[in-house]
């Protein structure tokens, strides 16, 4: 249902576009709308074709790490210079996360010989 409502809200983001840009009388407003409901509709249909690509990897990430990219991210959007601090932190985030710990291993030592094909030894 999310995407499919991802795909429509794209498709009329794009449609209000091209309404406003075959106005017989483009204004300065309605051509800055026009511009922007281009761009948003064009990276809302990005993500439509990507969606599960998408949850795919959000599903990997920890909540903390979202949350430190949401707030990088508007970091650069308010000061655009500070992501020369703000990317080479995320990297390092990134490099330097916790790993999740090694599974033991199994009570059997692994794969079974039977099917290894190993030849067993029977006295």
């Amino acid at each position: 249902m999310k995407r499919l409502l991802l795909g429509i809200l794209a498709l009329l983001l794009v449609l209000t576009w091209l309404v406003l840009y075959l106005q017989a009388e483009p204004s300065n407003w309605s051509s800055t709308v026009a511009s922007a409901c281009l761009r948003a509709g064009l990276v809302l249909g990005a993500l439509w074709l990507a969606f599960p690509q998408v949850l795919q990897i959000l599903s990997r990430l920890p909540v903390w790490m979202m949350g430190c990219l949401g707030v990088g991210l508007l970091a650069m959007i308010r000061w655009p210079k500070s992501a020369v601090v703000v990317v080479p932190a995320m990297i390092a985030l990134w490099v330097l996360r916790p790993r999740p710990a090694n599974k033991p291993p199994s009570p059997g030592g692994g794969p079974s010989a039977a099917g290894s094909g190993a030849k067993s030894v029977t006295g």
